[in-house]
C-alpha cells in the first residue's frame, strides 16, 4: 500500500482536465469500489468528512447523489447521472456539486490493467467553459481528490 501517490494532473485545453493515479489493486476491485453503494462511504471524500450515499443507481440514466459532512458540520452535495457503464473497463457520468457554476460537467473514468494486480485510473473531465474548470480547481479539488484516493487505496488493501 502506498499513500505517497498523487494524481498526475494535466489540462489538454482550458476546458479539459485529466488525472491519473496508480493503485496496487486489480482493476475489478478499483472499478467496483466506485459503483458500490456500501463501499463508497468508506473511502469517498477527505479524511474526517462523513459521506452519505443518498442515491447510487449504477446504470445508464441512473442518478447518483452523495452528501459530505465536513468536520465543521457543513454539508456539500455532489450529484450526477451515469451515461455509460462498461464493467471493469470504464464508466461515464456527469458531475456537479452544490455551488458549482453552470451545469454538471462530464467525466470519464478509465480503469487500465497494468498487470501484477495493479491498475491505472485515468479520469477525463470536460467543462463547458474555462471558468467552470477554474472554479473546480479553486475549490480545493486536487487536495480532496488525492486524499480521497489515498483512502481508496487503504480500503482496497483491506480487500
Amino acid at each position: 500500500m502506498s499513500t505517497q501517490r498523487k494524481f498526475v494532473i494535466s489540462m489538454p485545453s482550458d476546458t479539459e482536465l485529466v488525472m491519473e493515479r496508480e493503485f496496487d489493486a486489480p482493476r475489478e476491485l478499483v472499478f467496483n469500489a466506485h459503483l458500490d453503494r456500501e463501499a463508497t462511504p468508506l473511502w469517498w471524500g477527505p479524511r474526517g468528512y462523513a459521506t452519505e450515499v443518498v442515491e447510487l443507481d449504477a446504470q445508464p440514466g441512473g442518478k447518483w447523489r452523495f452528501v459530505q459532512r465536513t468536520t465543521e458540520g457543513q454539508e456539500i452535495a455532489f450529484f450526477g447521472e451515469y451515461r455509460l457503464i462498461s464493467p471493469h473497463d470504464k464508466f461515464v457520468n456527469t458531475f456537479g456539486f452544490d455551488g458549482m457554476p453552470g451545469e454538471p460537467g462530464e467525466e470519464e473514468y478509465n480503469f487500465i490493467d497494468l498487470g501484477n494486480g495493479r491498475t491505472l485510473l485515468r479520469t477525463y473531465s470536460k467543462f463547458k467553459t474555462k471558468e467552470e474548470l477554474q472554479a473546480v480547481l479553486e475549490s480545493g479539488m486536487e487536495h480532496g481528490a488525492n486524499e480521497t484516493y489515498d483512502r481508496l487505496e487503504e480500503f482496497l488493501a483491506g480487500k
